[in-house]
């Protein structure tokens, strides 16, 4: 008799506790969803961009490929700085929150998005997380190659230098970005196994 009061007050920290792991799941999870309508949003904001760069003649046409260049990089490096984000805030609820909660409730099978996404998402090439890389040194190639073969080196200053560098700077940013979103990701898959169960034994975690 003398436990029960001491067990009905475990049994109400764990269901706080509880409460408190819900209520983190679905601020991360919302910090996920903003950090994804950003990300998207750069787009339709960088082709506006481009299409009134394009139109302001007073700039010397050398200047405006650079300067289509170099706001093209910094959206990519923005766009993979908020993928970077969003893999994080997945991995800190797989990785350290999951396990919280899974204790208070004496199993894993909840949250089950990331743990079957592997199996069940279908495959999409154009989602690759090298094209960030490959794309962006493609396209200082391609722009610094197009504008040597128009003005030659004589016909080009040191602007054009500079600029160059800053592409290569802002292409290395997007490379590093991107190799954090792998690393972390990888994080992920491992954090996700072993997957959780379905079916009629989906209520029941079996322990090792």
């Amino acid at each position: 008799m003398t436990d029960h009061p001491r067990s009905s007050s475990e049994e109400a920290k764990k269901e706080i506790l509880a409460q408190f792991h819900a209520s983190e799941y679905g601020v991360l999870m919302g910090r996920v969803s903003s950090w994804e309508s950003l990300q998207y949003a750069a787009w339709p904001i960088l082709i506006a961009a481009l299409a009134l760069l394009a139109q302001v003649e007073s700039i010397p046409a050398n200047y405006r490929w650079w300067a289509a260049l170099i706001r093209t990089l910094l959206v990519y490096v923005a766009y993979q700085g908020t993928m970077v984000g969003m893999l994080y805030y997945v991995l800190v609820v797989e990785r350290d929150l999951r396990p919280l909660a899974g204790e208070l409730i004496g199993m894993q099978n909840f949250w089950v998005y990331e743990r079957i996404r592997k199996e069940k998402f279908p495959h999409n090439p154009a989602w690759a997380l090298d094209w960030p890389i490959v794309i962006s040194f493609l396209a200082i190639a391609l722009v610094a190659v197009g504008l040597l073969y128009e003005y030659g080196i004589c016909g080009l200053h040191w602007q054009d230098g500079v600029c160059f560098i800053a592409a290569l700077v802002l292409g290395v940013f997007v490379s590093v970005l991107t190799q954090n979103a792998k690393r972390v990701k990888r994080q992920i898959l491992k954090a996700c196994t072993p997957e959780v169960k379905r079916g009629k034994s989906a209520a029941i975690d079996s322990a090792p």
